[in-house]
């Protein structure tokens, strides 16, 4: 799912048959209001988002005739347009002074149920860029570990987050956590000492 979408412009009078063709092409009708925003129609192409995938609150960056545009996911309707089951989406378009990003730390708490098994704790990512209205971004992530076992993963896409604040598309299948086994690496003088190199004769 690509970070900025792009709107491709339809009618607002456009015939059913008309719009189920277009469905049926891959294009996904929306509807787009804000409050400062005239309402007004258009398309979202099935190859730059998964419709199955987005949840309601979910930001997302929108290209409309060059105009970068925030709008927030809100709903949608399956309606029968001309024999074609199409499902419409509503997005709220963002005044510029509601949204921003905002970078903030991530936190772990407890111990992991690996480390108690002599495993250990990695922390890939320490920090994530967090994206909605001002009012509601958080000023750091906590994550719980304490059920973190061994050969277990914790992702982006595995945070609980307050409905409207999403990470960047980009980083939902970033790694935050693993617990795994220490890695070590044998070195040459390791090698010699444990008798596993010998000199040809």
């Amino acid at each position: 799912m690509k970070d900025c979408l792009t709107i491709v412009p339809r009618k607002r009078n456009m015939s059913d048959k008309c719009l189920a063709e277009k469905y049926q092409a891959g294009l996904i009708p929306v509807i787009f209001y804000g409050d400062n925003v005239e309402e007004f129609c258009g398309f979202l192409l099935t190859r730059e988002i998964d419709c199955s995938q987005i949840k309601e609150g979910e930001i997302f960056d929108l290209d409309y005739c060059g105009e970068i545009l925030h709008a927030q996911y809100r709903s949608s309707l399956t309606k029968n347009v001309d024999g074609v089951r199409v499902e419409i989406l509503r997005y709220e378009i963002l005044n510029d002074e509601d949204f921003t990003e905002k970078r903030v730390p991530i936190l772990t708490t407890g111990t992991a149920l690996g480390e108690k098994k002599g495993a250990v704790v990695y922390q890939a990512c320490n920090s994530l860029i967090l994206r909605g209205k001002r009012s509601q971004l958080p000023d750091y992530i906590r994550i719980d570990i304490t059920n973190l076992d061994i050969n277990q993963k914790f992702f982006v896409s595995d945070l609980e987050l307050t409905a409207g604040i999403y990470p960047k598309q980009t980083d939902a299948q970033r790694l935050i956590v693993e617990c795994k086994f220490k890695h070590t690496s044998m070195t040459l003088l390791d090698a010699f000492s444990g008798g596993l190199y010998q000199e040809a004769v």
